[in-house]
């Protein structure tokens, strides 16, 4: 399974919503017994600077694992 976590938030992993998303994936992840889970965390400020080089690695990825 793979999931795709978007942090929206500027205060990165200091994110109490982020804090609570993890919690939430690893408990689905444990009920499901999903040992080859995949998860990708994106976060918001990287997603601003989107002209940038280095978001374009990052969509290729994305393009790629989330086709």
């Amino acid at each position: 399974m793979r999931i795709l976590l978007i942090n929206g938030s500027l205060r990165g992993n200091a994110s109490s919503s982020l804090k609570i998303a993890r919690a939430f994936v690893q408990g689905m992840v444990k009920a499901n017994g999903e040992e080859n889970t995949v998860v990708t965390e994106i976060a918001l400020k990287d997603m601003i600077e989107s002209m940038n080089e280095y978001w374009l690695e990052q969509d290729a990825r994305l393009r790629t694992d989330f086709n």
